[in-house]
């Protein structure tokens, strides 16, 4: 019975219920050749696939060329769909364990997944500051910004007097002229 549910011709197939908050489940009645059959086709929970579709939005800004390198926290329970993609799309990445239930999915060039792996960091708040301002641009982050965030952590960490950000501006300098 199960194979004949698989088989039958979709065009006397009526959907009869939608429901869940969480998830959702569709419930087909079909008048098939052999009698009435029914069967219940289940779909992933709502927050899956909201989560599955920020990686897919991630994974599309990265094969456009607009990330070099993608930090994705999910939970473990998407850690299998998201490698299977992964290695279908031949695409490099680590991943890390966040907690027990969470995980850091780093995915992008093959040579900015080698710097990751060669941080050797168990935790994002465990970086230095030079590993923190390196993970921060390759993630595309504002260079300007990191440098400025890399210059309060060091001076922080350091009890380094602390000084006006300047701004990268050109210092004005005299002019020097040839009268000819």
């Amino acid at each position: 019975m199960p194979l004949t549910a698989i088989l039958i011709s979709t065009y006397k197939r009526r959907r009869i219920a939608k429901n869940g908050s969480k998830g959702s489940f569709d419930i087909w009645f079909d008048h098939g050749e052999h009698g009435s059959i029914m069967f219940i086709l289940f779909t992933r929970s709502k927050e899956r696939k909201e989560d599955m579709d920020v990686f897919t939005h991630h994974l599309l800004e990265y094969k456009k060329g607009l990330r070099t390198l993608v930090l994705h926290t999910t939970k473990v329970s998407n850690r299998d769909a998201i490698e299977k993609k992964l290695e279908r799309e031949r695409i490099d990445c680590y991943i890390q364990a966040v907690n027990g239930t969470k995980i850091n999915v780093f995915f992008g060039n093959s040579i900015c997944i080698d710097v990751i792996k060669q941080m050797k960091f168990t935790s994002l708040s465990n970086l230095t500051n030079e590993e923190d301002f390196i993970l921060g641009t390759m993630l595309g982050y504002d260079r300007v910004k990191q440098c400025e965030r890399y210059l309060k952590r060091k001076r922080s960490s350091n009890n380094l007097p602390s000084c006006k950000l300047k701004s990268l501006a050109i210092p004005k300098t005299e002019a020097i002229g040839a009268v000819g």
